[in-house]
């Protein structure tokens, strides 16, 4: 991707936090940020032997599985959970997110550090992505979330860590009146600090009777330790896919 191209890629030992705003499709992007860590080789879709960790705690396991069966499938959203889909495309949506289920693991019930280094030590997995990183501190503060972020930095480096070089990509909700001590904390602790708004949808394409919308996502990097900084690199995606 674009993104690759300036920070190359996610090295094992790093440590990479996306934050955005409510609305801004983080977990559509931690969904298909975990996906692509399942595969050793992109381009011949060789799976790795380990899995990998999705936390998501800010959402349920309904919602979650919702947006992987999207993700599998490049359904919309909507189609799916009105109902609108025929059992033989539904079937073959099944499968796959069964093989990708056994590489992936989702849980949505880690609320703090302690159970999260429980579980990485169990699964050993190959890469760990957090949906709502702030909901894993002891409470929204700066300070704990800064704690927390040390902690996963440590877990990284130590011989016995489950996790010992393994990528860790977070991502956290910000607020206007947060933002700063957020981002502040982000570019401390992390390796690559990255900001990311959705742009308004524009019209681009008439399927049928129905106008097709396409939205844009545009990146900025706060922090690059290894690569070289960008500005509002745009990702365009479909808006109710996800």
């Amino acid at each position: 991707t674009e993104i690759d191209r300036y920070t190359y890629g996610v090295l094992p030992h790093q440590l990479w936090a996306y934050f955005a705003r409510p609305g801004n499709y983080k977990t559509m992007l931690s969904i298909e940020i975990a996906k692509q860590f399942t595969y050793m080789q992109q381009d011949v879709k060789v799976w790795n032997e380990r899995p990998v960790l999705l936390i998501s705690p800010e959402m349920s396991t309904g919602e979650i599985r919702e947006r992987l069966y999207c993700n599998v499938g490049g359904l919309r959203l909507d189609d799916y959970i009105m109902g609108s889909l025929i059992e033989p495309d539904l079937a073959a949506i099944r499968e796959g997110v069964s093989q990708l289920k056994r590489k992936l693991i989702i849980r949505t019930d880690i609320f703090d550090y302690q159970a999260l280094y429980q579980i990485c030590c169990r699964i050993k997995p190959v890469a760990v992505i957090i949906d709502g990183v702030y909901l894993l501190a002891r409470s929204k503060k700066h300070d704990d979330q800064s704690e927390l972020l040390k902690n996963l930095k440590q877990m990284q480096s130590q011989d016995t860590s489950p996790i010992k070089g393994i990528p860790i990509v977070i991502f956290s909700q910000l607020n206007r009146n947060l933002e700063a001590g957020f981002a502040d904390s982000y570019e401390q602790d992390s390796n690559v600090a990255i900001y990311f708004e959705r742009l308004p949808a524009k019209a681009s394409q008439q399927k049928g009777d129905k106008e097709i919308l396409t939205n844009q996502l545009e990146f900025s990097s706060k922090k690059v330790r290894r690569g070289k900084e960008f500005y509002k690199i745009p990702v365009w995606f479909d808006e109710s896919k996800s």
